[in-house]
């Protein structure tokens, strides 16, 4: 809840029209909006463009922080396009269904 706060913030200092997309885009999967919101203010800020590198060398991308390592050979076809909104979200989705939560994403609700 408290990322639902800082997000609010943010979208009224900056506008917030990516934003407002991205969350629109999260309210048209079937998991629990308010903590995939959650989930992707705290891996990304909802940025479709946020990447990092871990320890490993794998990659984290786009809003949800899709991890290469783990599912670009899993989602290949969604994952050429994983700097997009609605692919991004799609694969998060299919990682959140397939693994039954949150549990992939260290931002998990606890």
């Amino acid at each position: 809840m408290k990322y639902l706060v800082w997000l609010l913030v943010d979208l009224l200092s900056m506008g917030g029209n990516q934003q407002e997309l991205v969350i629109h885009r999260i309210e048209q999967q079937p998991w629990p909006v308010a903590e995939a919101v959650e989930v992707a203010w705290c891996e990304s800020r909802l940025l479709p463009t946020a990447y990092n590198v871990n320890a490993g060398h794998s990659t984290d991308k786009g809003i949800f922080q899709i991890n290469d390592f783990y599912w670009e050979s899993e989602y290949p076809e969604l994952y050429k396009d994983v700097y997009t909104i609605d692919a991004n979200i799609e694969m998060a989705y299919l990682i959140y269904q397939r693994m039954g939560g949150w549990n992939p994403w260290v931002c998990a609700p606890k």
